[in-house]
């Protein structure tokens, strides 16, 4: 089995609390040879962490290493895409986190440059790998409730400082992209509803600010629909304080979905006639692993990778259009 030389650029709670435990876990698929953060002292403990590898303040000194032959950018997202760029002239395998980029141009100029290289370009995004999403893909793909009519999207959470050290970085607070933490974690929802059901597009939308504290816009109401004509609403919200599920519902017309994040039920006039158990896991677990996975069998055997820049374009379109609406 081939070794990955992999170098981390970036070296926050998505490179500490995701990316490195999935890492970890692969050790014949990949080796850290380096790694890079802009301030000195996070740079030497994240290297700690990996056996005392090398550390930079430049993330240049990365890209151009010789050495490394791949690279995983986990910055904000505000300031990635000048990073990503780089790395991909410089003849880098890259994976990055999502979204994308912080803004749709952004986005779109990174998708031309990922077409005109041989190497592979891909988003580190979890839920298009979370078993939720996928096997409810698979019951639709084998017509098990019929044609799918309508579907019902709802995820409520409280995302700030008191829940989750996610919310505790100061750019987080201080960004300076559109959409606020619908574009960093409503994100991660219109890609898993997307591996699901297939491309949105948005008719109208309504967006609110429950927690100025943590973002100028946290909750969305969106009107959607498929390209084969599935119709449906999603609800986002990261600002619900009393209040927190996630939950999907797809009536069909022979049959009907409801799910989470633990189980799919299939009903039939108003009986369930299956249920699929989905095992419970910690967070760090979410499809992290198999992402890497996806990045090193693309780069090994030259397959297509799942969550492809041009699939994370089509998210963040998605919430770019979202945000058009009044």
């Amino acid at each position: 089995m081939r070794n990955v030389r992999l170098g981390i650029i970036g070296t926050g709670n998505a490179a500490r609390e995701l990316h490195l435990p999935a890492l970890k876990n692969m050790t014949d698929q990949f080796t850290v040879i380096a790694v890079c953060n802009r301030s000195e002292e996070k740079a030497k403990s994240f290297a700690k962490l990996i056996g005392d590898v090398p550390y930079y303040t430049d993330y240049k000194k990365i890209i151009s290493d010789n050495e490394i032959e791949a690279v995983d950018i986990t910055l904000p997202s505000d300031i990635s895409a000048a990073v990503v760029k780089k790395a991909i002239l410089s003849k880098k395998h890259v994976i990055t986190e999502k979204p994308l980029a912080g803004y749709i141009d952004q986005a779109e100029k990174l998708v031309t440059l990922a077409a005109n290289t041989e190497k592979v370009t891909m988003v580190a995004e979890n839920f298009r790998y979370m078993e939720v999403y996928n096997k409810i893909n698979t019951i639709l793909s084998e017509n098990r409730i019929g044609v799918p009519i309508l579907f019902y999207y709802n995820f409520f959470r409280r995302f700030d400082e008191n829940t989750t050290q996610f919310a505790k970085p100061k750019w987080i607070k201080g960004h300076n992209y559109a959409g606020g933490i619908l574009n960093l974690g409503g994100i991660h929802h219109i890609a898993g509803i997307r591996t699901m059901i297939g491309n949105l597009i948005v008719v109208s939308s309504l967006t609110k600010c429950l927690n100025p504290n943590i973002s100028d816009l946290d909750t969305a109401c969106i009107h959607c629909k498929t390209n084969d004509g599935l119709v449906g609403v999603i609800n986002i919200s990261y600002g619900s304080k009393h209040y927190e599920s996630m939950d999907i519902i797809i009536l069909g017309e022979k049959a009907s979905i409801k799910a989470n994040y633990t189980n799919i039920v299939i009903m039939k006039e108003g009986n369930e006639i299956e249920k699929v158990l989905l095992p419970e896991k910690p967070y760090r677990e979410w499809g992290f692993k198999e992402e890497f996975q996806d990045f090193y069998e693309a780069i090994t055997t030259g397959k297509k990778c799942k969550s492809s820049f041009k699939e994370a374009y089509e998210d963040l379109k998605v919430i770019n259009d979202l945000l058009k609406h009044p």
